[in-house]
Parts: structure tokens; C-alpha cells; sequence
């Protein structure tokens, strides 16, 4: 008997152990819906799906999950016209993890029937350009773009003058006959209507003026909400606002509608202090410090210091905005750095003042002087330089995003004349043309194919008068990645290398989105360094091949990259480099 006891003891404990632990895992699969973007809806709010890492405990439960999921995946379809839909579930218990097979029959798509309009208005009325919002008789419609139009008509008579307008009355109808819906709205225009005074809140340090030069608008000037929201991007780019908030009143006076403005300031003065490591630079640390209100009009003094075993530099600068016109900037600079790689050492004293504008949103130049002082050791060609340069920037871009890029181009043009003011400095024109291109190759920017194309040239002067830090040296993390840094090109009777007064560079990445946060680029790169002043296609051309894993944050990717030499330029080379940096490569 006690024997009995103890087993029933011992094999009822497991028994309730497997029960309270069991699981069933499941997969989903749709079937029956011909448009992706209608399965990626359901994907995105079914909760058979969202629960899915979370497995319920039996068979029984994993039904119940699923007929309770069942209206909510009926509202999305009926969300796509879909009113008449069925759903169908099975599962297929014999594979493993069971598989949720959930069946849709569509049957009929609504479309969109007649719509009519009411619209109260004075006779130089604007037409209310339904067919640009997709509302055409015969066209499958989506419960959103319905819901979303009378916004859009009163975001349209705002932008043509009408900012008093109001939609009086909504109404639609399904009609299962013709299976379409119909429509009514009764929209009131109100009058047309000018700017009135503009009434700024809100201000503390920042002076009027300059706030004043950044409204797109004027008093009298006919009414448009374009106008509104441009101002109000331009205020937020400042930096120096937190909020930016334009309303106005609901009756005019005088003939005109006053806009209220309100403000709320940020913080003007950071100081920053944080620590590094790249696999180029060592162990680093950083020191920054920022005033971007001096005198309440938006100038700023800027400092900031970056120490690391081979490269280090400072700098102090002054930027001036709305320099002679808007988006125009002068900047001036003084700064120093040091450089220390495997074949020079330099250290650089330099002044700068330039003056940089944007025209529209895709064309930045710049242009402008400067002074440099370079003293170069620890090279085959150690010596002091002097320089007096003139220095032009000019950036075509178009891509759709700064920091991560995944469609669009871009086209960076610099210009730089030097003339040697030193016994050693010889004189010389740099130029260096970069050219990228990003493809999306699948929708949602899963895979991204990226390339990158640089040409540049040092003509003029002979190599010798031109110090060690600004010859073309290939091995980075940006070009040629696998090879020691600063290593390739142009070497002496011993092969040490001696740097080039050409570059051509080419980048290919195939940038990989495997989750929201990891990213996987493998990538090509080949380029060539010459003794000529204007780069050639003859020559030895290095090769490099490589893995990459990118974790992405909100201010963009940390980078990790493992490049392979194809071409080995000494036996002293490795068999392969690592690169951990930030941001991406291009």
C-alpha cells in the first residue's frame, strides 16, 4: 500500500508539472487575400499573430484564441471594402509546430458610388478636387481615405483661403444591391480671408526679430495653411524651440484673422562629455560645449575637443545665420589636430571662415579661405608646410533619409586651391568628386543595394611639396577596408608606402534589414592610388571583400565590419581587419 501511495504521489506531481507547463506552438498562415498589403494588416492587429510567441497551454485555449480574434480580422477586411467576407479556420495538428490555417473568402469589394456635394461659398470658390483624394465612382475604396476627407477638404480651403471653413454634415451609406457606398457632405466655406497681425508668445531669450524673419507670411498676404506649417518647420530647425505652435481666432477683425504663436524655448547651452572606441582610433574620449542663442539672434559659439591614441583634434567656432540673406550661414573656424598612422605623424594648425547656403531642399554650397600649418614627422618625407587656400563645397541630395538612406542619390563636388607660402609648401589645386546611389530591391527597405564612387586629384605641385596628410592613402573604414590604415598606394624603392596625388574608390553594399534593430552588409570594395596629378585607369587596383552587422539606434547605425584583402600589398599585411565605428559607411 505504501508503495502504491508513494507512486501515485510521485506520478501525479509530474502529471500536474506537464500540465502547468505545456504549451502548444503554433504557426499562421492566410489564405484567400490576394493583396499583400490587406495580410500585412491582419499580421499588424491579429491577436492570434501578436500572441504568438506567448503559445496558449492547450488545444482548447489555442481555439478560443482564434474564435476570439475572428471579429477583429473581419473589421480589418471590412476596413477594405470587404463586407460580405467569411472566415474559415483549421488546425493541422500532424505538423510541428501546429499549423493555424485561417481562410478567407473576399467575396465582393465595395467601391465607391455616387458622392455629393454641398458646398456654401462665394462665387470665386475653389473646386474641391475629390478625384485627387481617390474618390472616384467605380474605385475600391478604404474606410480610412473616407474618414480622412473631410480633413482634407478643410486642410484644402485652408491652404486657398478659406481657414473659417467647416464640414456642417457627414453621411454614407452602404448599398448592398450594387454593393458600393454613397456619400454626402454639406461643406461651408466661410469667407475668404487675409492675415491678420501675427501675436508672439512664449519668447524669453530669443529676440522677435529673428523669429519674425522665419514666418513665410506677412499681414494683408491672402491666407494659405502652407505658409503656416513652412514657418513652422523653420522655427523648429533653429534647435533653439521645443514646441512651435501657430492657432488662430474663429472670427475676423477688421477684415483680417490674427495668428497666434506660441513658443516654447529649449535649452541653448549644452556641454557634452562622452567616452569612444574604434577599432581605427583606440580608446577616445570627447568634450563639447555649445551656445546657440548668443545675443537672442541665434549665433553660435561652439567648442569641441576629441582625443584619441591616433587621431585627436579641436576646435573653437563662431556661426553667424541669416548672413546678408536667409539660409545663409558664415562660419569661422580655428582649429588643430594630430595625426598619428604607421607611415607620418602630423600635426595641423588651421583658420577657416566661410560663408554656406542652402538653395531649396536638395542644393547646399559653400565657399570660403583659409590658413594651414602642417609640421610632418616619423615619414620618408618629414618637414613644416604653409598654406593660404581658398575652398569651395558644393552637395546635390536627394535621398529620403540623412542619417540611414535607403532610396535617392547624392553628389559631392570639393574645391580647393593651395598656395605654398613656405620654403617646403608647393602650390596645388585638391579636388575630390563623391558620388552615391541607394536602391531599394524589395519593398519595405529590407534589402538595399548602396554604392558609392569617388574620384580625386592633386595637381600642380610635385609630391614632394605636398605634406604626407593630404596625398591619397587607401585603407579606412570607408575605402579598401581589410588593409592597414593609410597603407596603399605608391611605395619607395623600399616599399614603404609614399602616398599618391590620384584616388579612385568604389564601394558596393548590400545593406540587409534582418529586424527592426540588426542589420547584415556584406560588401565589395576596390580602389587605386596614383602618381599622377589626375587619376587613370592603368595601374595596380586593390580589392577587399567583407561581412558587416549594424545595430540600429535612433540616431543611427553602430557599425561592425570585418574586411578581407584581396591582394595582399606586403607580407606584413593581415589576413583581415575589424572596424567598429558609428554611423553608416556612406
Amino acid at each position: 500500500m505504501e508503495v502504491l501511495q508513494s507512486f501515485m504521489k510521485r506520478y501525479t506531481f509530474i502529471f500536474l508539472y506537464s500540465s502547468l507547463f505545456a504549451s502548444v506552438p503554433y504557426n499562421v498562415a492566410f489564405v484567400g487575400i490576394e493583396e499583400p498589403e490587406i495580410e500585412v494588416s491582419l499580421r499588424k492587429t491579429s491577436e492570434l499573430v501578436l500572441l504568438q510567441k506567448r503559445p496558449p497551454p492547450s488545444t482548447r485555449a489555442l481555439q478560443y484564441r482564434i474564435a476570439s480574434d475572428i471579429p477583429n480580422m473581419l473589421r480589418v477586411l471590412e476596413a477594405y471594402g470587404y463586407y460580405d467576407a467569411h472566415i474559415y479556420w483549421e488546425i493541422q495538428k500532424e505538423q510541428q509546430p501546429v499549423l493555424v490555417e485561417i481562410a478567407i473568402s473576399p467575396r465582393f469589394r465595395y467601391t465607391i458610388g455616387p458622392f455629393s456635394l454641398a458646398y456654401v461659398a462665394p462665387k470665386d470658390k475653389p473646386e474641391i478636387p475629390l478625384d485627387r483624394w481617390g474618390i472616384r465612382a467605380g474605385k475600391p475604396f478604404r474606410s480610412e481615405e473616407i474618414l480622412a476627407l473631410p480633413q482634407k477638404i478643410l486642410r484644402f480651403l485652408a491652404d486657398h483661403h478659406y481657414p473659417l471653413a467647416c464640414v456642417r454634415k457627414t453621411s454614407y451609406a452602404l448599398n448592398p444591391q450594387d454593393k458600393t457606398l454613397s456619400g454626402f457632405l454639406e461643406v461651408q466655406s466661410g469667407p475668404k480671408t487675409r492675415f491678420g497681425p501675427l501675436i508672439i508668445e512664449g519668447t524669453k531669450s530669443v529676440h522677435p526679430d529673428f523669429i519674425s524673419r522665419r514666418i513665410a507670411f506677412e499681414e494683408g498676404e491672402w491666407y494659405d495653411e502652407r505658409l503656416v506649417a513652412s514657418s513652422q518647420k523653420t522655427l523648429m530647425e533653429t534647435g533653439l524651440f521645443s514646441s512651435v505652435f501657430f492657432s488662430h481666432q474663429e472670427e475676423l477683425e477688421e477684415g483680417e484673422l490674427p495668428v497666434h504663436l506660441t513658443l516654447s524655448e529649449a535649452k541653448h547651452k549644452t556641454i557634452s562629455i562622452g567616452l569612444s572606441y574604434a577599432t581605427l582610433d583606440g580608446p577616445g574620449g570627447a568634450l563639447e560645449w555649445e551656445n546657440r542663442n548668443i545675443g537672442g539672434q541665434g549665433q553660435t559659439a561652439a567648442f569641441d575637443l576629441n582625443l584619441s591614441s591616433v587621431y585627436s583634434a579641436g576646435s573653437l567656432s563662431y556661426t553667424v545665420p541669416d548672413f546678408f540673406r536667409m539660409q545663409q550661414t558664415y562660419l569661422a573656424q580655428g582649429a588643430f589636430s594630430r595625426e598619428d598612422v604607421t607611415v607620418y605623424t602630423a600635426r595641423t594648425y588651421a583658420g577657416l571662415q566661410r560663408v554656406e547656403a542652402q538653395y531649396g531642399k536638395h542644393l547646399f554650397a559653400a565657399q570660403g579661405m583659409g590658413y594651414e600649418y602642417i609640421k610632418i614627422d616619423n615619414s620618408i618625407s618629414n618637414g613644416s608646410y604653409s598654406f593660404v587656400h581658398l575652398n569651395g563645397i558644393a552637395r546635390y541630395q536627394r535621398v529620403n533619409h540623412v542619417l540611414q538612406p535607403t532610396r535617392g542619390f547624392s553628389i559631392l563636388y570639393k574645391l580647393a586651391p593651395y598656395l605654398g607660402v613656405s620654403g617646403n609648401s608647393g602650390s596645388f589645386l585638391e579636388q575630390i568628386l563623391t558620388a552615391t546611389h541607394y536602391i531599394p530591391l524589395f519593398p519595405k527597405k529590407a534589402l538595399v543595394l548602396a554604392l558609392r564612387a569617388q574620384i580625386g586629384s592633386l595637381a600642380g605641385a610635385s609630391l614632394q611639396s605636398i605634406p604626407f596628410n593630404k596625398r591619397f592613402l587607401g585603407g579606412s573604414d570607408e575605402n579598401l577596408r581589410g588593409y592597414r590604415y593609410k597603407t596603399v598606394g605608391p611605395t619607395d624603392e623600399k616599399r614603404d608606402p609614399i602616398g599618391g596625388k590620384s584616388a579612385l574608390y568604389g564601394n558596393i553594399e548590400l545593406r540587409m534589414r534582418v529586424s527592426d534593430q540588426i542589420g547584415l552588409v556584406p560588401f565589395f570594395d576596390l580602389g587605386k592610388v596614383g602618381s599622377d596629378g589626375f587619376p587613370t585607369w592603368r595601374g595596380k587596383w586593390f580589392t577587399s571583400v567583407g561581412i558587416g552587422l549594424r545595430y540600429f539606434l535612433f540616431f543611427g547605425p553602430i557599425r561592425l565590419d570585418v574586411g578581407f584583402p584581396l591582394r595582399k600589398r606586403d607580407a606584413h599585411q593581415s589576413r583581415y581587419k575589424i572596424y567598429i565605428s558609428i554611423g553608416p559607411t556612406f
